[in-house]
């Protein structure tokens, strides 16, 4: 009983940490109420509060169910596959994937900018253990500082790619995006040689 008790609770949570997401896109700083957020995840105020404490903790969940995500893709990959390759081979499957649901890019990152005017610290508390251990798989580091510096250049270079792909015109497709990713990662790529 106790399972099925976790598995409802993890539900619940994802439920009201997606519906925030949601609200952030549709709505942005001013419509992300707990009220809102309640409504839009079907569930009274009281059981926000049951979850979480405030608004912000809500996105912080969602952008950590989407770091885990990300981490889970990264573990699915042949462990042969060097640092750089896997992350493009991420970043091209997700745009493969991003299709209008909330587990997109976009949905990610304006739930991160609304995040940063709500608690400009708040993004400190999304955990990137899940996805340092799977680096640490594919690439030995020699200090903690090397390892923020590789994850640093990776994040930027998926970024910058990203960037470019969603500053294209509508519709966009996936291989604009593989042809993208591609000469992003390959800039990073010459920069090691």
């Amino acid at each position: 009983m106790s399972g099925l008790r976790e598995a409802k609770k993890a539900a619940t949570s994802r439920k009201i940490a997606y519906a925030a997401a949601a609200l952030s896109m549709d709505e942005g700083v001013d419509g992300l109420t707990v009220a809102a957020i309640a409504s839009r995840a079907e569930v009274s105020v009281r059981t926000f509060h049951n979850y979480f404490p405030s608004r912000e903790a809500a996105l912080v969940a969602y952008c950590q169910l989407r770091v885990d995500d990300f981490a889970e893709h990264l573990a699915a990959l042949p462990a042969q596959i060097d640092l750089i390759d896997a992350v493009e081979e991420l970043l091209v499957h997700m745009l493969e994937t991003d299709n209008q649901g909330l587990d997109t890019f976009p949905v990610m990152f304006r739930a991160l900018d609304v995040l940063k005017v709500l608690a400009p610290d708040a993004h400190e508390q999304i955990d990137h253990k899940a996805l340092d251990d799977q680096a640490a798989l594919r690439l030995e580091f020699e200090s903690e500082r090397e390892r923020e510096l590789v994850m640093h250049l990776l994040g930027v270079t998926a970024l910058s790619a990203l960037e470019e792909f969603y500053d294209l015109p509508d519709p966009r497709t996936p291989e604009q995006g593989q042809v993208i990713a591609h000469r992003a990662f390959s800039v990073l790529r010459r920069l090691g040689a």
